[in-house]
C-alpha cells in the first residue's frame, strides 16, 4: 500500500466536522487517518477521490486549513 496518503498536514488550524459531510484539515492529520476517523468503506482512497480537485494529484499534500468533502454515503455506521 506505501505511504501515500499518510503524511500529516504541517500547518496550524484546528480541525471540525459539520453535518454537510465536510471536514477541516487540522495538523498532524492525514488522509488515512481522517477516513479511519469516519470509518470510510474505501478508507483513504475514497477520501482521495472524492477530493482530488482540492489535494491535487499527491495525496501526501493536505494541508491544515484545508476544507475535504466527506463521502457519507461510504461511511460505515
Amino acid at each position: 500500500d506505501g505511504a501515500a496518503g499518510g503524511r500529516h498536514a504541517s500547518r496550524g488550524g484546528g480541525a471540525h466536522t459539520s453535518s454537510a459531510g465536510s471536514y477541516t484539515v487540522r495538523t498532524g492529520d492525514s488522509l488515512t487517518s481522517i477516513a479511519d476517523s469516519f470509518d470510510l468503506h474505501g478508507g483513504w482512497h475514497a477520501l482521495y477521490d472524492a477530493n482530488k480537485g482540492a489535494v491535487g494529484a499527491d495525496p501526501d499534500r493536505i494541508v491544515a486549513g484545508q476544507s475535504l468533502d466527506v463521502p457519507t454515503e461510504n461511511a460505515q455506521k
